[in-house]
């Protein structure tokens, strides 16, 4: 599964929870470890703008590869960043 929380936003999806997964070398939080934070816009993966939750939700499932890393770009308290997230499967 997915490792973030979110809520619809005018553009892209809000960041509403860090969840953790178990793996079999433990649990892991690989939103918090990659800089996330609750209340963040992720607006786009890899270039491809995020529409709504479901194309968020397609979006990642598409482009997620174990041990590869997503650039994700965000918009944290009026401010654009961009994070590197590395997707984790339980």
């Amino acid at each position: 599964g997915h490792s973030i929380g979110v809520k619809l936003a005018e553009s892209g999806v809000i960041v509403a929870g860090l969840d953790s997964i178990m793996t079999g070398t433990g649990k892991v939080e690989p939103a918090k470890e990659s800089g996330f934070e609750v209340g963040d816009i992720l607006v786009a993966v890899d270039d491809v703008e995020l529409k709504n939750l479901g194309h968020a939700a397609a979006v990642l499932e598409e482009l997620s590869r174990p041990g590869e890393e997503l650039d994700c770009q965000i918009i944290r308290r009026g401010r654009k960043l961009s994070l590197a997230i590395t997707p984790v499967y339980d």
